[in-house]
């Protein structure tokens, strides 16, 4: 009696696998036959998807250019404000540089799309208004970067890097004329050439 339970085990639970087999052939040979059909390609392996996880990423970087523009913010060492704004153009080719002034009660306008930028930094900011009030709307340790890129839209340059200097130091380097335009001080010629 127990040979005849294992030759009935045995016979059973090799038609399992042959049932079992033949359904598995069948599931492939309809697959193949589907897919020499519909000439669907077979595909080579799936790449990975990249992370959309957004990098931080500094808001300027700096450049080396055949032309480097060095903005330089002339800041108040009481106060904080920006005072002056020069932008020093440095031909490397010819050696010789050019600076031009710009002046921080400057009225500017943002464009929508910088504006919109600039709203979710600090949404109080206005779309209308001087170069000097930006300290106001902004956190030291990033003003430098956005008054970057607002003086990069109005100018329509790219500037390479920015210097930050007290009022004192300008002070030494620069003399007014007229209250208009501002030349080195003789001082600083000398030091130049010595």
């Amino acid at each position: 009696m127990r040979n005849e339970a294992k030759g009935l085990f045995a016979r059973r639970f090799l038609k399992s696998i042959v049932f079992v087999l033949i359904f598995l052939a069948v599931g492939v040979i309809s697959y193949q036959i589907v897919m020499g059909l519909w000439n669907i390609p077979e595909t080579q392996g799936l790449s990975p998807v990249e992370s959309e996880v957004p990098k931080k990423e500094p808001i300027t970087t700096p450049s080396i250019d055949d032309i480097s523009k060095n903005l330089i913010f002339v800041m108040n060492s009481d106060t904080g404000q920006l005072e002056h704004l020069l932008i020093e153009i440095f031909h490397c080719e010819d050696k010789r540089m050019e600076y031009i002034t710009i002046p921080a009660r400057t009225q500017i306008s943002l464009s929508e799309s910088l504006y919109q930028k600039l709203t979710l930094v600090h949404p109080a900011i206005p779309q209308v208004m001087k170069l000097s009030a930006l300290t106001g709307y902004f956190d030291k340790d990033v003003i430098y970067d956005y008054c970057v890129l607002i003086v990069e839209e109005l100018l329509s340059i790219e500037i390479s890097y920015y210097t930050a200097i007290p009022e004192e130091l300008y002070d030494t380097m620069f003399t007014s004329i007229d209250n208009s335009h501002n030349v080195f001080s003789n001082d600083y010629k000398e030091f130049l050439r010595s």
